[in-house]
């Protein structure tokens, strides 16, 4: 799942925006709403992610592990890029 680009884009994205919610990152992700909520589920049941409510708004930020992951993925981007 994490050498697609949309995953990893996602997980990059949220390493450089940090704390956001849900519709703005998928927003700056450049995908749909229901596509960000699956896959950030998903993160968060492997343990990349930490979801919290915060009244009307789901609210997304990195742990340690994701964070070390988006550094790899983004590290592995760049290196294709070249």
């Amino acid at each position: 799942m994490f050498l697609k680009i949309k995953p990893s884009n996602i997980l990059i994205k949220l390493k450089q925006i940090g704390e956001t919610h849900l519709s703005h990152l998928a927003r700056e992700s450049n995908v749909t709403f229901p596509y960000i909520n699956k896959t950030i589920r998903i993160f968060e049941a492997k343990g990349f992610v930490n979801i919290n409510k915060r009244g009307k708004y789901t609210v997304v930020k990195l742990t340690e592990t994701g964070l070390n992951l988006a550094k790899l993925l983004e590290e592995v981007s760049h290196f294709e890029q070249i």
